[in-house]
């Protein structure tokens, strides 16, 4: 890859370019920037806790109405989330919610002698980067032990990190901003024009009468329409007496709205905390009727009668959301997959994790086989048991990744039956992920690799490596074979090539 400094002019010309394609210009109409250049650019998440996180910042009495109304809902944010373990330097053992499987993540054994500021880095030993095995079983309950001894450590010793327990991926949302939260409530469900719309009426880019006004662009900023009031974006849409029946039309909007909004994004944010996501779609559509009904009455244009906006917005997201239903495709099953050998320039390593309820642990199986179908190494290893099934295989594919490695091998193909570990792999997702550690250390011992390959495939192209996992049920540590498997497993290998 090159990499070239561009000259300060064309940046300019190529920042210029942009201002004007997302204002709107074209070759006869010039367009007004309603937001600053620096201000599109920036950050938008340190007005009010510019030095911590939401989960840490003070309530201001000069906050909005919808700044005090996610500063008053973060401790929902709290019940769902849990600490991801590293070097465990962060994390209060009594007071922080880390362990994974439980309701609210929190310890419940006694521990009447452990001081509430002890971390849980005093549980790990620094050198082996491992669990203090006696000193956790000693302290904790047998249940919360094994959960303790379960949860992946990395050697890298990277830093703990806030998730969502309550998803795969383990994303939450962290800013908070009316904008975000609406973005999230809108994405992928209402037309793209009406998305820019609502971005640009909470940034207060719309050209109101007191936008206009502080320009010097027009003379007067009274609303033109009921002749009483300055007119900014909360009076156009909201508050101006000659649109009060396009919000009468429906009960549950003045239900639903806050009693004095102090601004339009304090207005939304009523409207997105009721819970229900098809009323916020209806508001923000009905708006951005309103809005387009008001510039045909200010420029001389046919106009909606304001009593059938609401109705129209309802019929027209109706059919927006009716146009993305694909026609369903017809199920094709594929035919049945089986093992197939690598190219002659690689081997193949298979991996898969089995669990056992009793005892309870896990365990992880390895096999390498070359492009005859002959085996180069296999393994059967026991680990503790992961909370999650996604865990144990991202510790299958680890172990197998490390594996490969300590046989010299440096060209690999590596396959694996847990969709979502491939997929993560392959797409750089998974960093707020429980196993998110996990895939890290794969993705940095994977760099030292001359060719590698991940693959998901069906569990019949993994039988294999799946009877190694299981036949770990009984032993302890690592079983190594070398251009050999067990006698019970080589009917498997033999169905494979043949």
């Amino acid at each position: 890859m090159c990499c070239f400094k561009l000259p300060k002019g064309l940046v300019r010309d190529l920042e210029s370019m942009i201002r004007k394609f997302w204002w709107g210009y074209s070759a006869e109409h010039r367009k007004t920037h309603w937001v600053k250049w620096e201000r599109l650019c920036e950050a938008k998440e340190a007005r009010f806790f510019p030095d911590c996180s939401i989960l840490e910042a003070k309530e201001s009495s000069s906050g909005s109405y919808a700044w005090k109304s996610i500063i008053g809902a973060r401790d929902v944010i709290r019940k769902g989330m849990v600490w991801r373990i590293g070097t465990g330097e962060a994390v209060c053992i009594k007071e922080d919610r880390w362990l994974p499987g439980r309701v609210n993540g929190s310890v419940i054994s006694p521990l009447p002698s452990m001081a509430p500021e002890v971390k849980v880095s005093s549980l790990i030993d620094p050198e082996r980067v491992a669990w203090r095995t006696e000193v956790v079983q000693q302290l904790f309950l047998p249940y919360e032990a094994d959960m303790i001894l379960g949860i992946p450590l990395s050697s890298r010793r990277p830093d703990d990190r806030i998730i969502w327990a309550h998803t795969p991926s383990g994303m939450w949302i962290k800013s908070g901003q009316p904008e975000k939260i609406l973005e999230r409530y809108l994405a992928a469900s209402v037309p793209n024009k009406i998305r820019h719309f609502a971005w640009r009426i909470c940034n207060n880019a719309l050209p109101t009468l007191v936008n206009l006004h502080r320009r010097s662009i027009v003379p007067s900023l009274i609303c033109a329409q009921c002749q009483n009031y300055p007119e900014d974006a909360l009076h156009a849409i909201w508050c101006c007496e000659t649109i009060k029946g396009a919000w009468s039309a429906l009960e549950w909007i003045r239900q639903t709205a806050p009693p004095q909004p102090a601004s339009f994004s304090d207005l939304l944010a009523g409207f997105l905390s009721c819970g229900e996501e098809f009323r916020a779609k209806i508001f923000v559509t009905s708006a951005w009727f309103l809005w387009n009904r008001r510039n045909a009455v200010h420029f001389g244009r046919p106009s909606l009668p304001v009593d059938s906006i609401c109705s129209r917005a309802g019929n027209y997201l109706q059919e927006f959301l009716q146009a993305q239903i694909e026609e369903p495709i017809p199920i094709r099953l594929p035919p049945s997959q089986q093992w197939r050998p690598p190219d002659h320039h690689c081997l193949k390593i298979n991996f898969d994790a089995a669990m056992f309820r009793r005892p309870s642990k896990a365990a992880v199986g390895v096999v390498i086989r070359n492009n005859a179908g002959e085996v180069e190494g296999a393994l059967s290893s026991s680990i503790p048991m992961a909370h999650l099934v996604a865990d144990l295989e991202a510790l299958a594919c680890l172990k197998a990744v490390q594996f490969a490695l300590e046989l010299g091998i440096t060209r690999a193909v590596f396959e694996g039956d847990k969709a979502v570990i491939i997929n993560a792999l392959l797409h750089g997702a998974g960093v707020f992920a429980s196993f998110g550690n996990t895939l890290d250390d794969i993705r940095m011992l994977s760099s030292v690799f001359q060719f590698v390959e991940f693959i998901f495939v069906n569990r019949g192209c993994n039988s294999v490596a799946d009877a190694l996992a299981k036949k770990a049920k009984l032993i302890v540590g690592d079983q190594v074979w070398l251009h050999d498997v067990p006698v019970d497993i080589a009917p498997l290998v033999s169905l494979d090539v043949h």
